[in-house]
Formats: structure tokens, sequence, C-alpha cells
């Protein structure tokens, strides 16, 4: 029920759950700031469209100047929170209950890896 009313745009306010498994802005970019079309900007419900910004997020993709892709990279960042484009409401905290003698690291990506697991 509530996808379609994401994809179809018909939705003015919507909650959306968003990982990033690759740790990179250019993939929240990709999907949620480029303006709507084919290959880009699919979970972009907001109608933001910015050509200018649009062919920065592209080009991210191909910047190999580390220093020139994080420049572009806080550039896009400044345009999202100057605009409000999105308005965090949640962000999801991480809770791991252990007994005393049982141990193990928290992973960046919330999943426990059995290789890390302590008994004592």
């Amino acid at each position: 029920q509530h996808f379609p009313l994401l994809s179809n745009l018909e939705t003015d306010f919507y909650m959306l759950g968003w990982g990033v498994p690759t740790y990179d802005s250019e993939y929240i970019f990709n999907f949620l700031v480029h303006g709507r079309g084919d290959k880009y900007g699919s979970w972009n419900a907001t109608r933001f469209n910015n050509d200018a910004l649009n062919d920065k997020i592209v080009s991210l993709a191909s910047n190999t100047d580390l220093e020139a892709r994080n420049a572009d990279i806080a550039a896009i960042w400044e345009v999202v929170q100057d605009e409000a484009i999105y308005i965090p409401l949640h962000h999801q905290v991480l809770n791991w209950g252990l007994k005393e003698s049982v141990g193990t690291a928290v992973d960046p990506d919330d999943s426990p890896k059995v290789k890390y697991l302590e008994m004592n």
C-alpha cells in the first residue's frame, strides 16, 4: 500500500527507512536526491529536481580525483540540507543485549558475526 504512493507521487508525506550498503554518499544521491528518471532518482518521491545537481551526482561515479569528489559530495550535501529535501524524523538505534559471559563486536551493518563471538 505504501510503496505505490511513493512511486506514483501520490503522497506529500512519508517515512522511508534507508540503509547504505556502500557507506558512500553517492548511493544516497543516486536514489534519493537525483531527479526522477529511468536510471536515477527512483526513490525520490519529493519531486525535487535540480539539473546542475543531477550532473554533479552522475559525475561522482567516474570521478577518480578523491579531493574533487569529496568537494562535490560536500557541495551536494550542502544543497540537500539547505533545501531541506528530507527531514529526519527517526534514527534507528542499534540495541544489542548480551550476557556478561557472551561478547561480540558490534558491526556497523548491525549483523552479528559468529567469528567474533566470545563465550567466557
